[in-house]
Protein backbone atom coordinates (compact mmCIF):
# COMPACT_ATOMS: atom_id res chain seq x y z
CA UNK A 1 0.00 0.00 0.00
CA UNK A 2 2.90 2.20 0.93
CA UNK A 3 4.67 1.87 -2.68
CA UNK A 4 1.33 1.90 -4.83
CA UNK A 5 -0.50 4.25 -2.55
CA UNK A 6 1.99 6.85 -1.27
CA UNK A 7 0.38 7.33 2.17
CA UNK A 8 2.70 7.46 5.40
CA UNK A 9 3.41 4.41 7.38
CA UNK A 10 1.38 5.89 10.29
CA UNK A 11 -1.38 6.53 8.06
CA UNK A 12 -1.55 2.75 6.76
CA UNK A 13 -1.33 1.15 10.23
CA UNK A 14 -4.40 3.20 10.75
CA UNK A 15 -6.42 1.77 8.33
CA UNK A 16 -9.53 0.11 9.07
CA UNK A 17 -10.39 -3.33 7.58
CA UNK A 18 -14.29 -1.65 7.29
CA UNK A 19 -12.92 1.25 5.10
CA UNK A 20 -11.29 -1.50 2.67
CA UNK A 21 -13.26 -1.92 -0.06
CA UNK A 22 -11.55 -4.27 -2.68
CA UNK A 23 -14.46 -4.47 -4.73
CA UNK A 24 -14.91 -0.72 -5.66
CA UNK A 25 -10.47 -0.93 -5.37
CA UNK A 26 -10.66 2.27 -2.69
CA UNK A 27 -9.94 2.59 0.60
CA UNK A 28 -11.28 5.31 2.95
CA UNK A 29 -8.51 6.88 4.98
CA UNK A 30 -10.37 8.54 8.02
CA UNK A 31 -6.85 10.57 9.22
CA UNK A 32 -3.93 11.48 7.96
CA UNK A 33 -1.29 13.95 9.24
CA UNK A 34 -2.48 16.63 6.97
CA UNK A 35 -5.77 16.57 8.98
CA UNK A 36 -8.00 15.66 5.82
CA UNK A 37 -9.67 12.49 4.81
CA UNK A 38 -9.59 11.53 1.81
CA UNK A 39 -10.14 8.17 -0.64
CA UNK A 40 -7.61 6.59 -1.89
CA UNK A 41 -7.24 4.63 -5.47
CA UNK A 42 -6.25 1.10 -5.24
CA UNK A 43 -4.80 -1.29 -8.35
CA UNK A 44 -6.52 -4.43 -9.11
CA UNK A 45 -3.69 -6.60 -8.42
CA UNK A 46 -2.99 -4.80 -4.87
CA UNK A 47 -7.26 -5.34 -4.56
CA UNK A 48 -6.67 -8.84 -4.88
CA UNK A 49 -4.12 -9.42 -2.85
CA UNK A 50 -5.98 -7.18 -0.21
CA UNK A 51 -9.16 -9.12 -0.42
CA UNK A 52 -7.89 -12.20 0.14
CA UNK A 53 -5.98 -10.45 3.47
CA UNK A 54 -9.25 -9.97 4.99
CA UNK A 55 -10.78 -13.30 4.00
CA UNK A 56 -7.96 -14.83 5.47
CA UNK A 57 -8.27 -12.91 8.73
CA UNK A 58 -12.22 -12.02 9.48
CA UNK A 59 -13.48 -9.52 12.24
CA UNK A 60 -10.54 -7.75 12.44
CA UNK A 61 -10.79 -4.13 13.50
CA UNK A 62 -7.96 -2.76 11.97
CA UNK A 63 -6.42 -3.87 8.50
CA UNK A 64 -3.27 -4.74 9.56
CA UNK A 65 -2.13 -6.10 13.46
CA UNK A 66 1.59 -4.11 13.15
CA UNK A 67 2.25 -1.51 15.49
CA UNK A 68 4.65 1.10 14.80
CA UNK A 69 8.09 0.66 16.82
CA UNK A 70 11.31 -1.15 16.84
CA UNK A 71 9.85 -4.61 15.60
CA UNK A 72 8.09 -3.39 13.02
CA UNK A 73 11.50 -1.26 11.50
CA UNK A 74 13.34 -4.45 11.97
CA UNK A 75 11.17 -6.24 10.01
CA UNK A 76 12.26 -4.37 6.96
CA UNK A 77 15.48 -4.47 8.05
CA UNK A 78 15.17 -7.86 7.43
CA UNK A 79 13.76 -7.90 4.05
CA UNK A 80 16.23 -5.43 2.60
CA UNK A 81 18.87 -7.63 4.13
CA UNK A 82 17.21 -11.39 2.77
CA UNK A 83 17.56 -9.06 -0.83
CA UNK A 84 21.21 -8.49 -0.65
CA UNK A 85 21.83 -12.23 0.51
CA UNK A 86 22.66 -10.88 3.89
CA UNK A 87 21.39 -13.04 7.01
CA UNK A 88 19.12 -11.41 9.93
CA UNK A 89 18.12 -12.36 13.62
CA UNK A 90 14.32 -12.84 13.56
CA UNK A 91 14.74 -10.00 16.93
CA UNK A 92 16.66 -7.62 17.14
CA UNK A 93 19.46 -8.61 20.09
CA UNK A 94 20.76 -6.37 22.41
CA UNK A 95 23.46 -4.63 21.11
CA UNK A 96 23.20 -5.87 17.87
CA UNK A 97 24.28 -3.40 15.00
CA UNK A 98 23.28 -4.03 11.24
CA UNK A 99 25.70 -4.17 8.65
CA UNK A 100 26.52 -1.92 6.29
CA UNK A 101 24.86 -2.77 2.63
CA UNK A 102 23.62 -1.48 -0.36
CA UNK A 103 19.57 -1.15 0.85
CA UNK A 104 20.76 0.84 4.20
CA UNK A 105 19.06 3.89 2.95
CA UNK A 106 15.39 1.83 2.45
CA UNK A 107 12.90 3.27 5.28
CA UNK A 108 9.44 2.93 4.97
CA UNK A 109 9.14 6.85 3.36
CA UNK A 110 11.22 5.89 0.76
CA UNK A 111 7.98 3.67 -1.11
CA UNK A 112 6.25 7.14 -0.80
CA UNK A 113 9.03 8.12 -2.77
CA UNK A 114 8.95 5.99 -5.08
CA UNK A 115 5.29 6.48 -5.64
CA UNK A 116 5.67 10.06 -5.87
CA UNK A 117 8.44 9.36 -8.81
CA UNK A 118 6.69 6.49 -10.25
CA UNK A 119 3.12 8.79 -11.07
CA UNK A 120 5.98 11.53 -12.39
CA UNK A 121 8.00 9.27 -14.63
CA UNK A 122 5.43 6.38 -15.50
CA UNK A 123 2.39 7.78 -14.93
CA UNK A 124 3.21 11.08 -16.61
CA UNK A 125 1.86 12.91 -13.95
CA UNK A 126 2.62 16.97 -13.07
CA UNK A 127 2.78 18.35 -10.36
CA UNK A 128 -0.30 19.85 -9.91
CA UNK A 129 -1.76 15.91 -10.16
CA UNK A 130 0.17 14.71 -7.07
CA UNK A 131 -1.20 17.42 -5.10
CA UNK A 132 -4.72 16.83 -6.44
CA UNK A 133 -4.08 13.45 -4.73
CA UNK A 134 -3.86 14.94 -1.52
CA UNK A 135 -1.25 13.07 -0.22
CA UNK A 136 0.51 16.57 0.20
CA UNK A 137 -1.42 19.98 1.47
CA UNK A 138 1.74 21.82 0.01
CA UNK A 139 1.72 22.56 -3.36
CA UNK A 140 5.68 23.27 -2.03
CA UNK A 141 6.16 19.86 -0.88
CA UNK A 142 5.39 18.43 -4.17
CA UNK A 143 8.16 20.44 -5.90
CA UNK A 144 11.10 18.36 -4.70
CA UNK A 145 10.04 15.55 -7.70
CA UNK A 146 9.66 18.09 -10.55
CA UNK A 147 13.26 16.92 -11.71
CA UNK A 148 12.32 13.31 -12.25
CA UNK A 149 10.59 14.04 -15.48
CA UNK A 150 12.85 16.52 -17.35
CA UNK A 151 11.20 14.81 -20.59
CA UNK A 152 9.98 17.96 -21.89
CA UNK A 153 12.64 20.40 -21.68
CA UNK A 154 15.40 17.88 -22.61
CA UNK A 155 13.72 16.78 -25.97
CA UNK A 156 15.00 20.25 -27.35
CA UNK A 157 18.36 18.52 -28.00
CA UNK A 158 17.00 17.29 -30.82
CA UNK A 159 17.53 20.47 -32.14
CA UNK A 160 21.54 21.41 -31.36
CA UNK A 161 24.06 20.82 -33.85
CA UNK A 162 25.35 16.89 -34.46
CA UNK A 163 28.29 15.65 -36.55
CA UNK A 164 26.48 13.90 -39.02
CA UNK A 165 23.97 16.94 -40.31
CA UNK A 166 24.25 19.50 -39.16
CA UNK A 167 20.90 21.24 -37.37
CA UNK A 168 19.48 24.14 -35.03
CA UNK A 169 21.84 27.36 -34.65
CA UNK A 170 24.35 26.91 -36.99
CA UNK A 171 22.39 25.60 -39.72
CA UNK A 172 22.65 28.70 -41.89
CA UNK A 173 26.49 28.73 -41.18
CA UNK A 174 27.53 25.62 -42.69
CA UNK A 175 28.23 25.29 -46.36
CA UNK A 176 28.50 21.11 -47.79
CA UNK A 177 30.71 21.03 -51.08
CA UNK A 178 29.61 18.21 -52.40
CA UNK A 179 32.42 16.87 -53.70
CA UNK A 180 34.14 17.41 -50.52
CA UNK A 181 35.68 13.88 -48.44
CA UNK A 182 34.75 15.98 -45.22
CA UNK A 183 31.46 16.97 -46.36
CA UNK A 184 29.46 15.61 -43.75
CA UNK A 185 30.96 18.00 -40.99
CA UNK A 186 30.78 21.56 -43.13
CA UNK A 187 33.54 23.44 -44.25
CA UNK A 188 32.51 26.88 -43.37
CA UNK A 189 35.58 29.01 -41.70
CA UNK A 190 32.39 30.91 -39.88
CA UNK A 191 30.98 27.16 -38.13
CA UNK A 192 34.56 26.72 -36.95
CA UNK A 193 35.14 29.86 -35.86
CA UNK A 194 31.98 29.16 -33.81
CA UNK A 195 32.55 26.42 -32.11
CA UNK A 196 36.34 27.15 -31.44
CA UNK A 197 36.63 29.65 -29.05
CA UNK A 198 40.43 29.63 -29.21
CA UNK A 199 39.87 30.79 -33.09
CA UNK A 200 37.05 33.29 -32.15
CA UNK A 201 39.26 34.91 -29.35
CA UNK A 202 42.06 35.36 -32.34
CA UNK A 203 40.11 36.74 -35.05
CA UNK A 204 38.60 39.83 -32.48
CA UNK A 205 42.62 40.56 -31.57
CA UNK A 206 42.76 40.60 -35.60
CA UNK A 207 40.08 42.75 -36.26
CA UNK A 208 40.27 45.32 -33.96
CA UNK A 209 43.98 45.80 -34.52
CA UNK A 210 44.92 49.59 -36.40
CA UNK A 211 46.22 47.97 -39.54
CA UNK A 212 42.84 45.97 -40.24
CA UNK A 213 40.59 48.95 -39.49
CA UNK A 214 42.72 50.93 -42.08
CA UNK A 215 42.57 48.51 -44.53
CA UNK A 216 38.65 47.89 -43.94
CA UNK A 217 38.27 51.56 -43.98
CA UNK A 218 39.32 51.84 -47.37
CA UNK A 219 37.21 49.34 -48.83
CA UNK A 220 34.30 50.40 -47.37
CA UNK A 221 34.27 53.81 -48.53
CA UNK A 222 36.46 53.61 -50.98
CA UNK A 223 38.49 56.55 -50.51
CA UNK A 224 42.08 56.91 -48.59
CA UNK A 225 40.76 57.60 -44.46
CA UNK A 226 41.84 61.11 -43.76
CA UNK A 227 43.01 62.43 -40.23
CA UNK A 228 39.87 63.67 -37.97
CA UNK A 229 40.56 67.00 -35.68
CA UNK A 230 41.34 64.83 -32.62
CA UNK A 231 43.95 62.63 -35.32
CA UNK A 232 41.77 59.60 -35.84
CA UNK A 233 40.88 58.29 -38.90
CA UNK A 234 37.31 59.30 -40.17
CA UNK A 235 34.71 56.92 -40.17
CA UNK A 236 33.35 55.75 -43.49
CA UNK A 237 30.07 56.95 -44.32
CA UNK A 238 27.82 54.30 -43.03
CA UNK A 239 29.22 54.49 -39.82
CA UNK A 240 28.20 58.62 -39.22
CA UNK A 241 24.88 59.06 -37.55
CA UNK A 242 23.06 61.84 -36.94
CA UNK A 243 21.61 63.05 -33.94
CA UNK A 244 18.42 64.89 -33.21
CA UNK A 245 20.03 68.15 -33.18
CA UNK A 246 21.13 67.52 -36.90
CA UNK A 247 24.71 67.15 -35.70
CA UNK A 248 27.27 64.08 -37.23
CA UNK A 249 28.77 62.16 -34.08
CA UNK A 250 30.74 58.87 -34.16
CA UNK A 251 29.09 55.30 -33.36
CA UNK A 252 30.69 54.12 -30.38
Amino acid sequence: MLLYDGIRKCEGLKVLAADTRPDELAIWLQDSKNGDPRMLKLRQDLADRLKAHLGAHPGRERLFKFRDGGHFKHLLLRATLAVCGLPCPARRPTGWKKPKFRLDFVTFHVFRHTWATWMRYYGGAYLQGLAGTRNWKDLRSVARYSHVVPRDEWDRVDSLPSLGKIRGFFSPLVREVPDAPDKEFGTSPVFFLGLSLPAGILAYRIVTTAPFRYFSTILMSGSTPRPGPCGTDTLPPFAVITSPKGDASRLA
